[in-house]
């Protein structure tokens, strides 16, 4: 028996509606962004083509009672700023819909939330430009069965969704495409008489949902600081390998867990000059462990995920 390691990365370019200063506005979002994204759809076979869709990502939105510019006195395990999430988009249906393409079907009610995605360049090519928005996962085969033997032979994912389009931008939804279809003869948009939504931007996640920047620890031995970020869901601390987020321009930057001074080379003051936007000085530290902060700049508002690295183990029996 043999193991083989197996790491799939997926990135594309795609436009989505993000947060800057306040105001909604369009712009081109890089394609590291959407690395680590929950993939909704599929490379088709050969006789297809790529029909790939990701969740929009959250905002990262900053606190505006950050102590900008004023002295901190902290000890390891103290706070040093925090940032709120938002859902980036929010939408909503105003009147039920009953869909069904090919031996799948799906009735949604009013007041149903539908997940708002974007599309990768061939994406719009065969749907036209997004976003798009989806409902609830459906199983097109057993989980045993995904496990055993993949996508092979089948037209189609083993969770598919039915996503809808807002062709002209009206306030409706009147079209509909199966997400995870490897059918090239499926993958296309199907017309449907259409159903109002109602759309919300900028929308609170739960008060359990934030990120925080806090002094982790101190290295009497080195005389180091140690910064940690740190994401909650749900209140619990999330586990991540690093944070990628949109910065100025719509360029993609990775930001690691940790940060960490070393006066041997950068004497005190020591400045962060980018941790997701912001600029963190680090003044000085006593042997106690005591440590001088000052918060120079905010985070930034922009789109950001969190991604854990993950490996799939393929086992050949030979």
């Amino acid at each position: 028996m043999s193991g083989v390691s197996v790491r799939v990365t997926l990135l594309a370019g795609a436009d989505a509606i993000h947060a800057q200063g306040g105001e909604m506005i369009r712009g081109r979002l890089s394609a590291a962004v959407l690395a680590g994204a929950l993939m909704l759809g599929v490379a088709a076979p050969a006789s297809g083509q790529k029909m790939t869709v990701y969740p929009l990502p959250d905002t990262l939105w900053p606190d505006a009672s950050a102590p900008i510019g004023q002295p901190l006195t902290l000890k390891p395990g103290d706070e040093l700023m925090r940032a709120t999430v938002m859902q980036t988009r929010k939408l909503t249906l105003s009147e039920p819909v009953k869909v069904s393409i090919d031996r799948f079907s799906d009735d949604l009610a009013i007041g149903e939330e539908l997940t708002t995605v974007i599309g990768s360049d061939s994406t719009e090519v065969i749907l036209g430009r997004g976003p798009y928005f989806c409902g609830r996962d459906q199983r097109s085969r057993s989980e045993l069965a995904a496990l055993l033997i993949g996508g092979f032979g089948s037209k189609f994912r083993s969770i598919v969704r039915f996503c809808f389009i807002d062709s002209n931008r009206d306030g409706t939804l009147d079209q509909v495409f199966l997400a995870g279809a490897k059918d090239k003869a499926l993958q296309k948009t199907f017309p449907i008489d259409p159903v109002r939504y109602s759309s919300e931007a900028l929308v609170p996640r739960d008060a359990s949902q934030y990120l925080r920047l806090r002094y982790r620890k101190y290295v009497l031995e080195s005389n180091k600081v140690q910064l940690e970020l740190e994401v909650f869901e749900n209140g619990k601390k999330r586990v991540f390998d690093y944070v990628i987020y949109e910065g100025p321009g719509g360029v993609a930057f990775q930001e690691q867990p940790y940060r960490q001074t070393n006066p041997k080379k950068v004497p005190y003051p020591a400045v962060f000059t980018n941790i997701l936007g912001a600029s963190v000085a680090v003044n000085g530290v006593d042997p106690d462990g005591t440590a001088r902060f000052e918060i120079r700049r905010n985070f930034r508002p922009s789109l950001f995920r969190p991604v854990s690295i993950q490996t799939q183990m393929i086992f050949i029996y030979m």
